[in-house]
């Protein structure tokens, strides 16, 4: 949510939000509580807009625009979580596969290691689904080997 009203830092001087300086990005988290009513909290992302007027979020960011001062377009960039891989399991031809799951048209890269210092890439990819497989036909050349599954 983001807030047009110049607050009133201070509480002592202009109508408005008391005691918060306002103009700013907020996380809302509403929870139901009975048929009728919620809780909310608040977190403040970003502040000291210039009357932010309007939002457009695209993937991982939100782009601000401002209508005061000099009518500045902000971007604000969150970091993408990372993708969850399950069911592991031993393939066809005894390689290893689990399941990625994440957003669509993101790039995936899975790596492996064998100590967990040293990381190979195994593929690069463009997710066109949200969940895919992976397999590992390689796999049965190491004793132990760990995966890893990173959006780019």
């Amino acid at each position: 949510m983001l807030s047009w009203t110049p607050g009133d830092p201070n509480a002592n001087s202009v109508a408005g939000p008391f005691k918060d300086a306002s103009q700013d990005m907020l996380d809302l988290n509403l929870t139901k509580l009975g048929n009728t009513n919620y809780q909310m909290t608040a977190t403040r992302l970003v502040g000291g807009f210039a009357n932010p007027i309007d939002a457009e979020i695209i993937r991982n960011r939100i782009y601000v625009l401002e209508y005061g001062g000099n009518q500045g377009l902000w971007e604000i960039t969150f970091l993408l979580a990372p993708p969850a891989i399950d069911s592991p399991a031993l393939g066809v031809g005894g390689g290893f596969q689990f399941n990625i799951h994440g957003p669509t048209g993101l790039t995936y890269e899975v790596l492996a290691s064998t100590n967990f210092q040293n990381w190979l890439s195994l593929t690069s990819l463009v997710s066109t689904s949200t969940q895919f497989q992976f397999l590992d036909l390689s796999a049965t050349n190491f004793p132990q080997r760990f995966y890893r599954a990173l959006t780019r």
